[in-house]
Protein backbone atom coordinates (compact mmCIF):
# COMPACT_ATOMS: atom_id res chain seq x y z
CA UNK A 1 0.00 0.00 0.00
CA UNK A 2 1.44 2.94 -0.70
CA UNK A 3 -0.02 6.47 0.55
CA UNK A 4 1.26 9.54 -1.33
CA UNK A 5 1.16 13.08 0.07
CA UNK A 6 0.53 16.31 -1.61
CA UNK A 7 3.12 18.89 -0.22
CA UNK A 8 2.65 22.81 -1.68
CA UNK A 9 0.52 24.07 -3.85
CA UNK A 10 -1.47 21.40 -6.25
CA UNK A 11 -1.22 22.30 -10.40
CA UNK A 12 -4.12 20.86 -12.05
CA UNK A 13 -5.46 21.40 -14.72
CA UNK A 14 -9.07 24.12 -14.60
CA UNK A 15 -11.15 22.08 -17.46
CA UNK A 16 -11.47 19.20 -15.51
CA UNK A 17 -11.34 20.24 -11.93
CA UNK A 18 -12.28 23.36 -10.49
CA UNK A 19 -10.43 23.82 -6.71
CA UNK A 20 -8.06 21.90 -4.88
CA UNK A 21 -10.14 20.18 -2.30
CA UNK A 22 -9.64 18.56 1.14
CA UNK A 23 -6.10 16.99 1.73
CA UNK A 24 -4.83 18.86 -1.62
CA UNK A 25 -6.80 16.28 -4.06
CA UNK A 26 -8.38 18.58 -7.06
CA UNK A 27 -12.00 17.89 -7.50
CA UNK A 28 -15.38 19.70 -9.05
CA UNK A 29 -16.80 22.38 -6.61
CA UNK A 30 -19.64 20.15 -5.95
CA UNK A 31 -17.12 17.13 -5.15
CA UNK A 32 -15.19 19.50 -2.63
CA UNK A 33 -18.59 20.74 -0.82
CA UNK A 34 -20.06 17.38 -0.58
CA UNK A 35 -16.61 15.87 0.92
CA UNK A 36 -16.32 18.70 3.79
CA UNK A 37 -19.56 17.48 4.80
CA UNK A 38 -18.62 14.18 4.98
CA UNK A 39 -14.85 14.98 7.25
CA UNK A 40 -17.40 17.17 9.56
CA UNK A 41 -18.48 14.23 11.09
CA UNK A 42 -15.47 12.28 10.52
CA UNK A 43 -12.72 15.02 11.35
CA UNK A 44 -9.88 12.05 12.20
CA UNK A 45 -10.26 10.15 8.50
CA UNK A 46 -7.39 10.40 6.10
CA UNK A 47 -7.41 9.02 2.93
CA UNK A 48 -5.80 5.91 1.32
CA UNK A 49 -4.04 5.25 -2.06
CA UNK A 50 -3.36 1.40 -2.64
CA UNK A 51 -2.25 -0.18 -5.76
CA UNK A 52 -3.38 -3.28 -7.39
CA UNK A 53 -0.62 -4.63 -10.15
CA UNK A 54 -3.35 -6.97 -11.90
CA UNK A 55 -3.28 -7.20 -15.53
CA UNK A 56 -6.56 -5.64 -16.91
CA UNK A 57 -8.96 -7.84 -19.55
CA UNK A 58 -9.23 -6.54 -22.84
CA UNK A 59 -12.62 -5.95 -25.00
CA UNK A 60 -12.06 -7.25 -28.16
CA UNK A 61 -13.38 -3.92 -30.34
CA UNK A 62 -13.10 -1.48 -27.98
CA UNK A 63 -10.42 0.66 -26.59
CA UNK A 64 -11.17 -0.15 -22.94
CA UNK A 65 -10.10 -2.57 -20.01
CA UNK A 66 -11.75 -3.98 -17.20
CA UNK A 67 -9.83 -4.10 -14.38
CA UNK A 68 -9.15 -4.99 -10.68
CA UNK A 69 -9.26 -2.06 -8.58
CA UNK A 70 -9.69 -3.15 -4.97
CA UNK A 71 -9.47 -6.64 -3.61
CA UNK A 72 -10.06 -8.16 -0.31
CA UNK A 73 -6.72 -9.26 -0.09
CA UNK A 74 -5.10 -8.41 3.33
CA UNK A 75 -2.93 -5.43 2.38
CA UNK A 76 0.73 -4.43 3.32
CA UNK A 77 -0.43 -2.16 6.12
CA UNK A 78 -2.39 -5.72 7.54
CA UNK A 79 -5.85 -3.90 6.48
CA UNK A 80 -8.74 -5.31 4.68
CA UNK A 81 -11.14 -3.05 2.36
CA UNK A 82 -14.54 -4.73 2.59
CA UNK A 83 -15.71 -3.99 -1.02
CA UNK A 84 -19.19 -4.33 0.13
CA UNK A 85 -18.74 -0.79 1.90
CA UNK A 86 -17.81 1.25 -0.93
CA UNK A 87 -19.94 4.53 -2.37
CA UNK A 88 -18.65 5.75 -5.52
CA UNK A 89 -21.41 8.46 -5.10
CA UNK A 90 -18.16 11.29 -4.84
CA UNK A 91 -16.09 9.55 -7.56
CA UNK A 92 -19.38 9.51 -10.18
CA UNK A 93 -19.67 13.47 -10.37
CA UNK A 94 -16.28 13.87 -11.97
CA UNK A 95 -15.03 10.38 -12.84
CA UNK A 96 -12.25 10.74 -15.13
CA UNK A 97 -8.97 8.76 -14.92
CA UNK A 98 -5.89 10.10 -14.72
CA UNK A 99 -1.97 8.37 -15.41
CA UNK A 100 0.45 8.02 -12.30
CA UNK A 101 -1.86 10.40 -10.09
CA UNK A 102 -0.61 13.24 -12.76
CA UNK A 103 -3.41 16.25 -11.94
CA UNK A 104 -1.52 18.51 -13.86
CA UNK A 105 -1.55 15.83 -16.92
CA UNK A 106 -4.60 15.95 -19.28
CA UNK A 107 -6.96 13.09 -17.68
CA UNK A 108 -6.37 9.28 -20.17
CA UNK A 109 -9.87 7.53 -19.93
CA UNK A 110 -13.17 7.62 -18.35
CA UNK A 111 -14.60 5.84 -15.46
CA UNK A 112 -17.65 4.08 -17.09
CA UNK A 113 -18.36 1.90 -14.44
CA UNK A 114 -17.40 0.29 -10.81
CA UNK A 115 -19.30 -2.67 -9.73
CA UNK A 116 -18.31 -5.10 -6.74
CA UNK A 117 -17.72 -9.07 -7.74
CA UNK A 118 -18.09 -12.12 -5.40
CA UNK A 119 -15.52 -14.94 -5.52
CA UNK A 120 -11.37 -15.35 -4.78
CA UNK A 121 -11.00 -12.68 -4.98
CA UNK A 122 -13.84 -10.53 -4.12
CA UNK A 123 -13.10 -6.82 -4.70
CA UNK A 124 -14.09 -3.98 -6.68
CA UNK A 125 -13.66 -3.96 -11.05
CA UNK A 126 -14.20 -1.06 -12.69
CA UNK A 127 -14.45 -0.04 -16.92
CA UNK A 128 -12.12 2.37 -18.09
CA UNK A 129 -12.38 3.98 -21.60
CA UNK A 130 -9.43 5.40 -23.36
CA UNK A 131 -11.16 8.32 -25.75
CA UNK A 132 -10.47 8.44 -29.41
CA UNK A 133 -8.43 11.50 -30.48
CA UNK A 134 -10.46 14.39 -31.65
CA UNK A 135 -10.70 15.66 -35.45
CA UNK A 136 -9.50 19.49 -34.08
CA UNK A 137 -6.47 18.34 -31.51
CA UNK A 138 -3.04 19.39 -33.04
CA UNK A 139 -1.42 17.06 -34.90
CA UNK A 140 1.81 18.40 -33.42
CA UNK A 141 0.77 17.26 -29.81
CA UNK A 142 0.43 13.30 -28.31
CA UNK A 143 -2.88 12.45 -27.30
CA UNK A 144 -2.27 10.60 -24.74
CA UNK A 145 -5.35 8.31 -23.81
CA UNK A 146 -3.70 6.71 -27.34
CA UNK A 147 -0.57 6.21 -25.74
CA UNK A 148 -1.81 4.87 -22.79
CA UNK A 149 -4.17 2.62 -23.96
CA UNK A 150 -1.46 1.23 -26.78
CA UNK A 151 0.73 0.42 -23.20
CA UNK A 152 -1.80 -1.16 -21.39
CA UNK A 153 -2.22 -3.23 -24.22
CA UNK A 154 1.70 -4.56 -24.13
CA UNK A 155 1.53 -5.16 -20.55
CA UNK A 156 3.28 -2.06 -19.31
CA UNK A 157 0.31 -0.02 -17.46
CA UNK A 158 -1.12 -3.35 -15.43
CA UNK A 159 -1.74 -1.61 -12.34
CA UNK A 160 -4.84 0.71 -11.06
CA UNK A 161 -4.29 2.63 -7.93
CA UNK A 162 -7.33 4.15 -5.84
CA UNK A 163 -7.45 6.98 -3.59
CA UNK A 164 -10.18 6.70 -1.12
CA UNK A 165 -11.17 7.63 2.40
CA UNK A 166 -12.12 5.10 4.98
CA UNK A 167 -15.42 6.27 6.67
CA UNK A 168 -16.02 3.01 9.38
CA UNK A 169 -13.74 0.92 10.79
CA UNK A 170 -12.96 -2.00 13.09
CA UNK A 171 -10.47 -4.52 14.74
CA UNK A 172 -11.27 -8.37 13.90
CA UNK A 173 -13.31 -9.81 16.70
CA UNK A 174 -12.24 -13.02 18.71
CA UNK A 175 -15.35 -14.08 16.85
CA UNK A 176 -14.12 -13.39 13.25
CA UNK A 177 -10.71 -14.34 14.06
CA UNK A 178 -12.27 -17.93 15.01
CA UNK A 179 -13.89 -18.28 11.70
CA UNK A 180 -10.93 -16.69 10.22
CA UNK A 181 -7.45 -17.37 11.36
CA UNK A 182 -5.47 -15.60 8.98
CA UNK A 183 -7.64 -12.30 10.20
CA UNK A 184 -5.37 -12.67 13.65
CA UNK A 185 -2.65 -10.57 12.09
CA UNK A 186 -4.84 -7.93 10.72
CA UNK A 187 -4.87 -4.53 12.07
CA UNK A 188 -8.14 -3.42 10.91
CA UNK A 189 -10.73 -4.07 8.50
CA UNK A 190 -12.21 -0.88 6.78
CA UNK A 191 -16.08 -1.65 6.45
CA UNK A 192 -17.00 1.25 4.34
CA UNK A 193 -15.23 4.00 2.48
CA UNK A 194 -15.65 6.86 0.12
CA UNK A 195 -14.07 6.03 -3.85
CA UNK A 196 -12.21 9.32 -4.10
CA UNK A 197 -10.22 8.74 -7.69
CA UNK A 198 -8.13 6.30 -9.80
CA UNK A 199 -5.19 5.96 -11.99
CA UNK A 200 -3.71 3.86 -14.18
CA UNK A 201 -0.34 2.60 -13.27
CA UNK A 202 3.28 1.88 -14.45
CA UNK A 203 4.30 -1.01 -12.05
CA UNK A 204 8.55 -0.49 -11.31
CA UNK A 205 10.88 -3.96 -12.42
CA UNK A 206 8.83 -4.36 -15.03
CA UNK A 207 12.13 -4.07 -17.60
CA UNK A 208 10.71 -7.06 -19.25
CA UNK A 209 7.68 -5.61 -20.32
CA UNK A 210 9.62 -2.56 -21.85
CA UNK A 211 11.65 -4.62 -23.64
CA UNK A 212 8.54 -6.44 -25.14
CA UNK A 213 7.45 -2.76 -25.78
CA UNK A 214 9.92 -1.29 -27.74
CA UNK A 215 10.97 -4.59 -29.47
CA UNK A 216 7.20 -4.06 -31.05
CA UNK A 217 8.09 -0.65 -32.25
CA UNK A 218 6.48 1.19 -29.67
CA UNK A 219 8.42 4.62 -28.71
CA UNK A 220 8.07 5.92 -25.25
CA UNK A 221 8.30 9.43 -24.99
CA UNK A 222 10.83 10.98 -22.32
CA UNK A 223 8.18 12.45 -20.54
CA UNK A 224 7.04 9.26 -19.27
CA UNK A 225 9.92 7.81 -19.28
CA UNK A 226 10.82 10.13 -16.31
CA UNK A 227 7.49 9.68 -15.05
CA UNK A 228 7.64 5.86 -14.87
CA UNK A 229 11.10 6.35 -13.69
CA UNK A 230 11.82 3.97 -15.88
CA UNK A 231 16.04 3.54 -16.07
CA UNK A 232 17.64 5.65 -19.24
CA UNK A 233 19.72 2.19 -19.56
CA UNK A 234 16.87 -0.19 -20.26
CA UNK A 235 16.02 2.46 -23.20
CA UNK A 236 19.38 3.88 -24.51
CA UNK A 237 20.09 3.47 -28.81
CA UNK A 238 21.83 0.69 -29.29
CA UNK A 239 19.89 -1.52 -27.24
CA UNK A 240 17.02 -0.57 -28.56
CA UNK A 241 18.07 -1.49 -32.28
CA UNK A 242 19.31 -4.54 -30.85
CA UNK A 243 16.00 -5.40 -29.48
CA UNK A 244 14.12 -4.67 -32.72
CA UNK A 245 16.66 -7.08 -34.38
CA UNK A 246 16.56 -10.13 -32.38
CA UNK A 247 13.06 -9.52 -30.41
CA UNK A 248 10.74 -8.34 -33.17
CA UNK A 249 11.74 -11.15 -35.58
CA UNK A 250 13.44 -15.02 -34.66
CA UNK A 251 16.50 -15.71 -36.43
CA UNK A 252 15.50 -18.72 -38.14
CA UNK A 253 18.98 -20.23 -39.03
CA UNK A 254 20.24 -19.93 -34.97
CA UNK A 255 16.76 -21.36 -34.01
CA UNK A 256 17.52 -24.44 -36.54
CA UNK A 257 21.28 -24.73 -35.44
CA UNK A 258 19.84 -25.09 -31.76
CA UNK A 259 16.79 -27.33 -32.50
CA UNK A 260 19.26 -29.67 -34.05
CA UNK A 261 21.87 -29.95 -31.40
CA UNK A 262 18.72 -30.37 -29.21
CA UNK A 263 17.71 -33.63 -31.38
CA UNK A 264 21.54 -35.14 -30.39
CA UNK A 265 21.08 -35.89 -26.93
CA UNK A 266 21.29 -39.96 -26.67
CA UNK A 267 19.67 -41.26 -23.62
CA UNK A 268 20.47 -39.42 -20.08
CA UNK A 269 24.20 -40.03 -19.93
CA UNK A 270 25.58 -37.02 -18.92
CA UNK A 271 27.91 -34.81 -20.03
CA UNK A 272 26.95 -35.14 -24.10
CA UNK A 273 28.96 -33.28 -26.89
CA UNK A 274 25.31 -31.67 -28.84
CA UNK A 275 28.20 -30.42 -31.50
CA UNK A 276 28.16 -26.62 -32.84
CA UNK A 277 26.07 -23.85 -32.64
CA UNK A 278 26.65 -20.14 -33.57
CA UNK A 279 30.47 -21.23 -34.02
CA UNK A 280 30.34 -22.82 -29.94
CA UNK A 281 30.29 -25.82 -28.72
CA UNK A 282 27.46 -26.95 -27.13
CA UNK A 283 27.46 -29.04 -23.66
CA UNK A 284 24.84 -31.43 -22.15
CA UNK A 285 26.13 -31.48 -18.30
CA UNK A 286 24.88 -32.34 -14.69
CA UNK A 287 24.05 -29.39 -13.48
CA UNK A 288 24.20 -30.53 -9.94
CA UNK A 289 27.40 -31.69 -10.03
CA UNK A 290 28.69 -28.40 -11.54
CA UNK A 291 26.86 -26.42 -8.58
CA UNK A 292 28.30 -28.44 -5.69
CA UNK A 293 32.37 -29.13 -7.51
CA UNK A 294 34.51 -28.45 -3.99
CA UNK A 295 37.43 -28.32 -5.99
CA UNK A 296 36.67 -25.15 -7.73
CA UNK A 297 39.70 -22.46 -7.38
CA UNK A 298 38.95 -20.17 -4.54
CA UNK A 299 38.46 -16.82 -7.20
CA UNK A 300 35.98 -18.65 -9.10
CA UNK A 301 32.72 -17.03 -9.50
CA UNK A 302 30.27 -19.42 -7.35
CA UNK A 303 28.39 -21.62 -10.44
CA UNK A 304 25.61 -22.38 -8.43
CA UNK A 305 24.55 -18.44 -8.97
CA UNK A 306 24.74 -18.18 -12.73
CA UNK A 307 24.37 -21.53 -14.03
CA UNK A 308 20.34 -21.86 -14.06
CA UNK A 309 19.38 -23.92 -17.14
CA UNK A 310 21.89 -22.74 -19.27
CA UNK A 311 25.23 -20.57 -19.66
CA UNK A 312 27.81 -19.62 -21.52
CA UNK A 313 32.01 -18.47 -21.61
CA UNK A 314 31.35 -15.07 -22.08
CA UNK A 315 28.82 -14.45 -19.27
CA UNK A 316 30.66 -16.71 -16.48
CA UNK A 317 34.70 -17.33 -16.45
CA UNK A 318 34.43 -20.41 -14.42
CA UNK A 319 32.65 -21.87 -17.86
CA UNK A 320 35.62 -20.49 -19.80
CA UNK A 321 38.58 -21.91 -17.43
CA UNK A 322 36.83 -25.29 -16.50
CA UNK A 323 35.12 -25.89 -19.83
CA UNK A 324 37.39 -23.32 -22.83
CA UNK A 325 36.47 -20.71 -24.93
CA UNK A 326 33.60 -20.53 -27.37
CA UNK A 327 31.15 -23.38 -24.99
CA UNK A 328 27.46 -23.32 -24.38
CA UNK A 329 26.22 -25.48 -21.36
CA UNK A 330 22.86 -26.96 -20.72
CA UNK A 331 21.79 -28.67 -17.72
CA UNK A 332 20.97 -32.03 -18.81
CA UNK A 333 19.38 -33.03 -15.66
CA UNK A 334 16.14 -30.73 -16.64
CA UNK A 335 13.04 -31.48 -19.34
CA UNK A 336 15.56 -31.23 -22.83
CA UNK A 337 12.05 -30.46 -25.05
CA UNK A 338 12.19 -27.28 -23.54
CA UNK A 339 15.83 -26.18 -23.60
CA UNK A 340 15.86 -24.62 -27.64
CA UNK A 341 14.88 -21.51 -25.97
CA UNK A 342 17.02 -21.65 -23.14
CA UNK A 343 20.23 -22.32 -26.12
CA UNK A 344 18.23 -19.65 -28.17
CA UNK A 345 19.18 -17.39 -25.52
CA UNK A 346 22.67 -17.98 -24.57
CA UNK A 347 23.53 -18.03 -28.47
CA UNK A 348 21.88 -13.97 -28.72
CA UNK A 349 23.92 -12.86 -25.38
CA UNK A 350 26.91 -14.32 -26.50
CA UNK A 351 26.71 -12.48 -29.77
CA UNK A 352 25.89 -9.32 -27.89
CA UNK A 353 28.07 -9.61 -25.69
CA UNK A 354 31.22 -10.30 -27.72
CA UNK A 355 29.87 -7.50 -29.79
CA UNK A 356 31.01 -5.21 -27.03
CA UNK A 357 27.33 -5.37 -24.74
CA UNK A 358 27.29 -5.50 -21.37
CA UNK A 359 26.05 -8.65 -19.81
CA UNK A 360 22.92 -7.12 -18.37
CA UNK A 361 22.13 -5.21 -21.43
CA UNK A 362 22.81 -8.41 -23.68
CA UNK A 363 20.41 -10.33 -21.02
CA UNK A 364 17.85 -8.29 -21.58
CA UNK A 365 17.65 -8.86 -25.30
CA UNK A 366 18.05 -12.66 -24.79
CA UNK A 367 14.99 -12.46 -22.74
CA UNK A 368 12.59 -10.78 -25.49
CA UNK A 369 14.22 -13.22 -27.72
CA UNK A 370 13.73 -16.03 -26.22
CA UNK A 371 10.16 -14.84 -25.23
CA UNK A 372 9.62 -15.57 -28.69
CA UNK A 373 11.00 -18.48 -29.56
CA UNK A 374 8.94 -19.94 -26.66
CA UNK A 375 5.59 -18.28 -27.87
CA UNK A 376 5.95 -20.29 -31.44
CA UNK A 377 6.35 -23.49 -29.19
CA UNK A 378 3.38 -26.30 -28.52
CA UNK A 379 1.56 -24.42 -25.22
CA UNK A 380 3.35 -27.86 -23.26
CA UNK A 381 6.42 -26.47 -23.85
CA UNK A 382 6.17 -22.75 -23.45
CA UNK A 383 7.37 -22.50 -19.58
CA UNK A 384 11.16 -22.94 -18.83
CA UNK A 385 12.02 -26.47 -17.98
CA UNK A 386 12.88 -24.71 -14.39
CA UNK A 387 9.38 -23.78 -11.96
CA UNK A 388 9.53 -20.87 -10.42
CA UNK A 389 9.12 -21.11 -6.72
CA UNK A 390 8.05 -17.56 -5.09
CA UNK A 391 9.76 -16.66 -1.96
CA UNK A 392 6.45 -16.97 0.02
CA UNK A 393 6.30 -21.15 -0.87
CA UNK A 394 10.35 -21.19 0.22
CA UNK A 395 10.00 -19.51 3.31
CA UNK A 396 6.56 -22.10 3.81
CA UNK A 397 8.95 -25.03 3.15
CA UNK A 398 11.89 -23.79 5.10
CA UNK A 399 9.22 -22.96 8.25
CA UNK A 400 7.97 -26.82 7.43
CA UNK A 401 11.22 -28.05 7.88
CA UNK A 402 12.10 -26.24 10.74
CA UNK A 403 8.93 -27.40 13.13
CA UNK A 404 9.69 -30.87 12.21
CA UNK A 405 13.51 -30.72 13.77
CA UNK A 406 13.82 -32.19 17.26
CA UNK A 407 15.64 -29.70 18.47
CA UNK A 408 16.28 -31.25 22.16
CA UNK A 409 16.98 -34.46 20.35
CA UNK A 410 19.68 -33.11 18.72
CA UNK A 411 21.07 -30.94 21.47
CA UNK A 412 20.81 -34.63 24.01
CA UNK A 413 23.22 -36.19 21.16
CA UNK A 414 25.90 -33.32 20.51
CA UNK A 415 26.09 -33.64 24.62
CA UNK A 416 26.37 -37.36 24.66
CA UNK A 417 28.88 -37.53 21.94
CA UNK A 418 30.66 -34.51 23.61
CA UNK A 419 31.22 -36.72 26.13
CA UNK A 420 32.42 -39.83 24.11
CA UNK A 421 35.04 -37.62 22.56
CA UNK A 422 36.41 -36.23 25.94
CA UNK A 423 36.35 -40.28 27.20
CA UNK A 424 38.38 -40.75 24.35
CA UNK A 425 40.98 -39.22 24.82
CA UNK A 426 41.03 -39.55 28.62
Amino acid sequence: MNLLKFEGPMHFLKPHYDTEGPFGLPMKDAQAKALDAILKTIPDAKPKFIVTPKSPDLLPGERSDISWISTEDIDRDNEIVLSTGMDASHFKLNPIVTLQHQYNLPPVGKSIWQKRFDGKPAGIKAKTQYPKRPDEWPTDLDWQPDLTFTLVQNGLLTGKSIGFLPTKTHMPTEKEIKQSPQLANVRRIIDEWLLLEYSCVYIPCQQNAVVEAVSKGIQIPKSLQELFAIPKDWLKPQLQEAIQKHASQIDQGLLKECQQALARVNGRKLPQDLGIVDGCKVLLVDGDQIKIRPDLPEDYEEPHMDFVEAGNDMEATWIRREFGEKTFLLDGLHDISRSVPDLYHEAVERRLMSLGFCYDDAHTVANAAELQVRLQMPKSQQTPSIPFTSLDEIEKSIAKSISSIDFEKIASHAVISGIDRVRGRV
